[in-house]
Formats: structure tokens, C-alpha cells, sequence
């Protein structure tokens, strides 16, 4: 497990209201202090101007090469209401646009990267889609029904999310679908 955090630059409404800056990144450390004084260490930290493609080439990347090897890997993005976390994911991106975040950089990847193995390899690929908020679990693909987690029986430790719908999906344009539907049951 890695945690990294990025620094979300203040929004005009934020002077406006009169708020400051209060963390800042120690230059060459994956450090954040807050406030004055209080330093916490991260496996990455990305300040005010760290651009997406730095974020995906950090923390996401690698986990995209290993999924092509057969890992399961997962992201999550946490933080408040307002913190980044979609403009991060890039769950409310335009197609070819400049800002996409790391899920658009997911897909692209992956597709990539299968397009160029060989003919001898058959890759199932399935996508859901979840949001976690205030102690509650939707699926954002299957009607926003709400999912429960239980024990994966025969998985040592495993868990399992019961009632979340996979969608396979064969092409970039509908995995890019199921990101554009996800996102409008948000």
C-alpha cells in the first residue's frame, strides 16, 4: 500500500472568504507540513502545481503494469467534500482534454497496452463503479443501488462487494461510457 497526497490550490472563492495557505511540501521529500511546525511523511506528496500526468505517473502507473500481469490493484481517493478528489480521478473529463486525471490515463493505458499483445492472449476486462459516502456504498453503474460488504469465502482476508454490477467492456469508448454514466448517478 502506498499513500500519496496532492495539495489542492486554493479557489478564488477561497481568498475571497479569506483563507490561507496552512501545508506546503518540503522541496525534494515526500513531506507535508501543517501549520508551522507539524511535518507528516507520505510515499508521494504533490503540491499546487503538480499536473495530472505527474500524479497518474506516480501513484497509478505501475499499478496499470501490474494489472497487465494479472494483479488486482485499486486506487482510492479520500478526502472531504471540495478537496479534489474528482478533478484527481478525472471522473468528470472530456474525452482528449487537457486535465484528464488518472482514470482517463487508466483506460487509455490499458487499452494501449492490450491492443499490443499477441494474438494468443485473451484479456476479460470488467469495470465498476462505487462511491463510499457517509458510511453508505453505491453503485454508481447499477441503478445506484446500495452494495454490502461480506467475507470472500476460500480468500484469506479477502472481502467482497455483493451487489455491485461489472460491466465487461472490449474498447476504450465503452469503458469511457461507463465512466460518463457512473459519473452522472454521482
Amino acid at each position: 500500500m502506498r499513500v500519496a497526497v496532492r495539495i489542492r490550490p486554493l479557489r478564488e472563492s477561497d481568498q475571497a472568504d479569506g483563507a490561507q495557505e496552512i501545508l506546503r511540501k518540503i522541496a525534494g521529500e515526500p513531506q507535508v507540513v501543517l501549520g508551522a511546525d507539524r511535518a507528516f511523511t507520505f510515499d508521494h506528496v504533490f503540491d499546487t502545481a503538480a499536473a495530472q500526468h505527474e500524479v497518474y505517473e506516480g501513484c497509478a502507473q505501475a499499478l496499470v503494469e501490474r494489472v497487465l500481469k494479472g494483479y488486482n490493484s485499486t486506487v482510492l481517493a479520500y478526502g472531504q467534500t471540495g478537496s479534489g478528489k474528482t478533478h484527481t480521478m478525472g471522473t468528470a473529463f472530456e474525452p482528449g482534454g487537457a486535465t484528464e486525471g488518472v482514470i482517463p490515463r487508466v483506460m487509455n493505458t490499458l487499452f494501449a497496452d492490450i491492443a499490443a499483445l499477441t494474438n494468443d492472449v485473451t484479456v476479460n476486462l470488467k469495470v465498476s463503479f462505487i462511491e463510499i459516502h457517509k458510511e453508505g456504498i453505491r453503485d454508481l453503474l447499477g441503478n445506484n443501488q446500495n452494495v454490502s460488504i461480506r467475507d470472500a469465502p476460500g480468500a484469506a482476508g479477502g472481502v467482497a462487494l455483493v451487489g455491485v454490477k461489472e460491466l465487461p467492456v472490449q474498447t476504450l469508448e465503452k469503458m469511457a461510457g461507463a465512466l460518463a454514466s457512473g459519473s452522472q448517478s454521482r
